[in-house]
């Protein structure tokens, strides 16, 4: 059990003014704000491509950040692709949608194609990402996306949510990530709230950092990176399942159960324990 420390995992800063050519409308706020930002040992399991998207300098010390969520969502947002619209009675996208509006109804991301939200937001109902799509919301300064329902993705390549500076994002509903084959999945930041569920399964590089999961977080059987990192739990979490690098559980507040089971390597709190009201179970005892 532990709390939350006045300064964790410093060490493993890089100033923004490392990354070139980031992500439009993002990084007109990342330039403007040039302060250091955390970033992960995750780095090295970026694939060929995105690397090379990236002319950013390496280091690792050992400790625990985002690198790799950091550095492989602004990646995304180079890779917009536009093809034709799906339903009628649906919103597509792309177009990316106008600053401040309101899609009343779903929001289609059609298949193969890629869609990039960085100002305010309103969907109605859940946003939906198609085979072989990539969805990312990265809200910046002043800017807020709310999701009334939910966020569905099975077979998609990539579903990335990041908050910078006082930007917020909201789902009212559950975040459901499936069989995604991209450089990254998941969500980071301060200002993330899940009302429902979120789960991130069957995928490659699954991350869940520094957010509020109002309902229960499962990260099972997926097969590179798995991180539960710095969040608010209401439920339970279930970290099962998964392969390549160790699971990290660590830093967490869980209103339930900690299980973690058939994970290989077995996972690590990395030195900052959790704080479970709940049982912990399987690999994850005494986390």
């Amino acid at each position: 059990m532990g709390g939350r420390r006045a300064d964790p995992r410093t060490g493993l800063l890089r100033e923004l003014s490392d990354f070139p050519n980031l992500v439009t409308g993002g990084a007109q706020w990342l330039w403007a704000n040039p302060a250091p930002i955390r970033i992960s040992r995750l780095g090295r399991v970026l694939n060929a491509r995105v690397r090379a998207l990236f002319d950013a300098r390496r280091r690792n010390r050992g400790t625990k950040t985002m690198k790799h969520f950091e550095t492989a969502i602004l990646a995304l947002g180079l890779m917009l692709v536009a093809l034709p619209v799906v339903r009628a009675a649906d919103t597509t996208c792309p177009p990316n949608p106008s600053p401040g509006s309101t899609v009343n109804g779903n929001l289609i991301v059609p298949a193969n194609a890629s869609c990039t939200v960085t100002s305010t937001l309103t969907v109605t109902n859940n946003v939906v990402v198609g085979t072989g799509a990539s969805l990312g919301v990265f809200p910046v300064d002043g800017q807020t996306v709310t999701i009334d329902g939910n966020i569905i993705a099975d077979q998609c390549n990539s579903v990335a949510i990041q908050t910078f500076g006082d930007g917020v994002f909201s789902v009212g509903g559950n975040v459901n990530i499936q069989n995604c084959t991209g450089p990254v999945n998941g969500y980071s930041g301060i200002r993330v709230t899940i009302g429902g569920n979120f789960l991130c399964a069957n995928s490659g590089v699954c991350v869940a950092g520094d957010g509020v999961v109002q309902g229960n977080l499962t990260m099972d059987n997926n097969t590179a990176v798995s991180e539960v990192d710095n969040n608010q739990i209401g439920g339970n979490v279930d970290v099962s399942g998964n392969s390549g690098s160790p699971p990290m559980v660590e830093d967490n507040r869980i209103g339930d159960n900690l299980q973690c089971f058939n994970n290989n390597p077995s996972p690590s709190n990395f030195g900052f324990p959790n704080s479970v009201s709940g049982n912990e179970r399987g690999q994850c005892v005494g986390f």
